[in-house]
């Protein structure tokens, strides 16, 4: 038979697991909330990176706005907020946008939401933003010429029959361009 004594230690296990699961539950509710937090700021990222690409077009196309460029892309991936589309100049070199810089050749969009944490009252306002860059390039050539004379700069020299700012092209292909596609009759 069992004698009682002062330091009988029978029931602590139940108070060592009430504070354990105690200090868990507090863990998983961090952990939600910062999952959901880190969620909703991805969301955002991407939607701001979307919308700066749309509304990058808008600095290529003539008039083309793009702040409405933005909002559209943004509302089409799942934006609950409006976006604010800002033109400037990105800067390479330094890795920089100025807004309002010149010349314009980018667009940085943000878009904020807020976040409402599960467990916790807390509330907070997360953002993305994305930058965008047009670089206009442009040149397309096909064929292969031998001799190509641009008539215009000789002045005097223009043979009779031709006007200033013709070319005379010697061996020339240009077999694409010229071509023409149409129904058969």
């Amino acid at each position: 038979m069992r004698r009682a004594s002062s330091d009988d230690e029978r029931g602590v296990i139940i108070v060592l697991s009430a504070m354990f699961l105690t200090v868990m539950l507090i863990l998983a509710s961090l952990a939600i909330d910062t999952g959901g937090r880190e969620t909703t700021r991805r969301t955002d990222q991407k939607i701001a990176d979307l919308a700066a690409l749309d509304a990058v077009r808008g600095l290529v196309v003539a008039g083309g706005n793009t702040q409405t460029l933005a909002t559209a892309s943004a509302t089409r991936n799942g934006a609950t907020t409006t976006p604010t589309a800002t033109n400037g100049n990105w800067n390479a070199s330094t890795g920089t946008f100025t807004a309002g810089g010149s010349p314009t050749n980018a667009v940085e969009v943000t878009i904020a939401s807020p976040y409402h944490d599960f467990f916790n009252s807390l509330t907070a306002t997360l953002s993305g933003t994305g930058i965008a860059t047009s670089s206009q390039v442009a040149g397309f050539q096909i064929g292969s010429t031998t001799l190509s004379l641009s008539l215009g700069t000789l002045n005097g020299l223009v043979p009779a029959g031709f006007a200033p700012g013709d070319d005379l092209n010697v061996l020339g292909y240009n077999g694409l361009v010229n071509t023409k596609i149409g129904r058969a009759s």
